[in-house]
């Protein structure tokens, strides 16, 4: 039972670290955008003419 119980705890410990590297991926990607239009103000300018304007959530609270 308690060989049953410690493979539990891990594969919830895997899920759990899956779950983080992909929220940690969503915000990496996010960063990497905001230093492409930082180092490509033009293509930049042209996105944020084409897309509507929406807040981006957790952004705004570093500036």
């Amino acid at each position: 039972m308690e060989a049953g119980s410690v493979t539990g705890s891990s594969v919830q410990a895997q899920i759990q670290v899956s779950l983080l590297r992909q929220s940690l991926d969503m915000q990496g990607q996010t960063a990497m955008q905001l230093i492409q239009s930082a180092t490509q103000p033009e293509q930049a300018v042209q996105a944020d003419a084409e897309a509507p304007a929406q807040p981006v959530s957790g952004i705004d609270t570093y500036a």
